[in-house]
C-alpha cells in the first residue's frame, strides 16, 4: 500500500535513529545551548560525550527549539516520499519549536503540512509520533491520524526519575553518579503542555512503582499502549517498568533505549530513567 502521509517530529524524541529511519521519521533538531555554545541534538549524536558535557558545565543549560529551515528541509525530504507531511510537535506554549514549525509549513502549497501540537515532551511525544507513522506506513491517511491522536494525547504522558540532585528545581542539569548518592529519587511528570513534580521516592524501586501509579490515572488498566523507555545507568528499573506496563496494559507494546543523552539531560545523570506512552491508535 503506498504512504499518503510522511510524518515529522522534534528530536528529544530520542529514539534510535535505526528506528526513525525504518519508520521514514523525517527529525528537526533541537538545540541546547551549553555555557553559550549550541549543541544540536541528533538522534544519532555520540551521547556519552553529550552527557560528558553537560556534566562540565559552568553555567545552567537552556534549549532552543527546532529552527524554520530544518523544519522546510525535513518537509522536503517527506514530500518526496508523500502527497502529505503530519508534523508533531512540542506544545506550544512551552517551546517555539511548534511556531517555526508553522512558520516552515507556510512555505508550502495549502493542505501540504498540517502541523500536530502533541502536547507531550520527549518520551510521550515519542510514542504518539511512533503510533502515528506505524499507521503512516500502512497507509492511514492524514485526517484519521489527527483525529485519533487528539484523542490518544488525553491519555499520555511521559515520567521522568532521577537521583534528588537538584532535579526538580533546575531541570536539564547533571549532577552526582550512582556512587554515593542518596538512596532518593524526584520523579517529574511532563505532559499536558506543563513538566510538575509529581512525587519524591525513596528508593528505585518506589520510583518505578510511582511512575506505574502515575500511569494509571492518565490510562485505564488493561487499554495496551504503546511505550518507550529510556534509562542511563539504571537497567533494574527499566526491566520493572517493562514488566509493570506489559502486566497492567496487556498487548501493550514496548520499546527501551539505553544512554541516550536526554534522559540524562532532564532526569539527572546516572541512575536516570524515563518512561513515557500513549494508547494504541485504533485505526
Amino acid at each position: 500500500m503506498s504512504r499518503r502521509v510522511a510524518v515529522v517530529t522534534d528530536s528529544t524524541i530520542d529514539i534510535a535513529p535505526e528506528r526513525a529511519r525504518d519508520l521514514a521519521i523525517e527529525i528537526g533538531r533541537v538545540t541546547y545551548v551549553i555555557d553559550g555554545e549550541p549543541h544540536l541534538i541528533e538522534l544519532d549524536m555520540d551521547a556519552p560525550a553529550f552527557i560528558a558535557r553537560v556534566d562540565r558545565r559552568t553555567q545552567r543549560a537552556s534549549s532552543a527549539g527546532v529552527n524554520a529551515d530544518d523544519f522546510a528541509q525535513a518537509y522536503e525530504r517527506s514530500l518526496a516520499r508523500a502527497p502529505e507531511v503530519l508534523c508533531i510537535t512540542m506544545p506550544r506554549k512551552i517551546s517555539s519549536t511548534w511556531t517555526f514549525a508553522i512558520t516552515a509549513a507556510d512555505l508550502f502549497e495549502p493542505g501540504q503540512v498540517e502541523v500536530f501540537d502533541s502536547h507531550q515532551v520527549h518520551l510521550g511525544e515519542a510514542a504518539l509520533v511512533l503510533e502515528a507513522a506505524e499507521h503512516a506506513r500502512r497507509g492511514v491517511g492524514r485526517a484519521e491520524l489527527m483525529a485519533a491522536l487528539g484523542e490518544s494525547v488525553r491519555h499520555s504522558a511521559t515520567y521522568i526519575a532521577g537521583p534528588s540532585f537538584g532535579v526538580l528545581e533546575d531541570i536539564g542539569r547533571l549532577r552526582g553518579r550512582a556512587e554515593g548518592m542518596a538512596d532518593q529519587y524526584n520523579v517529574q511528570r511532563v505532559g499536558d503542555d506543563e513538566f510538575r513534580a509529581f512525587a519524591t521516592a525513596p528508593s528505585l524501586e518506589r520510583a518505578v512503582e510511582g511512575m506505574l501509579e502515575g500511569m494509571a490515572h492518565d490510562v485505564p488498566a488493561g487499554v495496551p499502549v504503546r511505550a518507550v523507555i529510556t534509562h542511563v545507568g539504571a537497567e533494574a528499573a527499566e526491566a520493572a517498568l517493562r514488566e509493570g506496563v506489559l502486566r497492567r496494559h496487556p498487548g501493550s507494546v514496548v520499546e527501551s533505549y539505553a544512554d541516550r543523552p536526554n534522559v540524562a539531560f532532564f532526569g539527572g545523570g546516572t541512575g536516570s530513567f524515563a518512561l513515557g506512552f500513549a494508547p494504541l491508535l485504533q485505526l
